[in-house]
């Protein structure tokens, strides 16, 4: 694989990612809860999936290609959301906008993405 996806859910942003990676990218998405997987593959029939948490997936350790340096995770938890000061709010979207600039070939702000249900948190690896 290419890219390792950790809990989709149920694709709200998966299948924003998926619709402007190149055809040659082998893209896995990986969630624990049955439910929102379902839900995941009704939005992605084309994606590979795997049912699994983060903690025990049934990968050998190389079989996901390159070096992860950045990780973005969806939280929905609002107690989470809201533990955030302003300023690092306003650092996680700009580090946001910086991936999707540097690896995508459209900007961020052209891209409907959900951030008003979620925020997504980037971290260097």
């Amino acid at each position: 694989h290419d890219c390792l996806e950790l809990g989709a859910g149920t694709g709200k942003f998966t299948e924003k990612i998926i619709k402007y990676l190149p055809k040659n990218i082998k893209y896995l998405a990986t969630e624990p809860m049955s439910g929102f997987l379902d839900t995941l593959k009704a939005k992605c029939p084309e994606l590979e999936t795997m049912q699994c948490p983060a903690t025990k997936i049934p990968l050998p350790d190389t079989s996901v290609k390159g070096s992860r340096d950045e990780v973005v995770d969806h939280i929905n938890t609002m107690s989470v959301v809201s533990a955030l000061d302003d300023e690092t709010k306003q650092v996680v979207q700009q580090k946001i906008r910086d991936v999707f600039n540097k690896h995508f070939d459209q900007s961020i702000h052209d891209i409907d993405l959900p951030f008003e249900t979620e925020l997504i948190v980037l971290s260097k690896m």
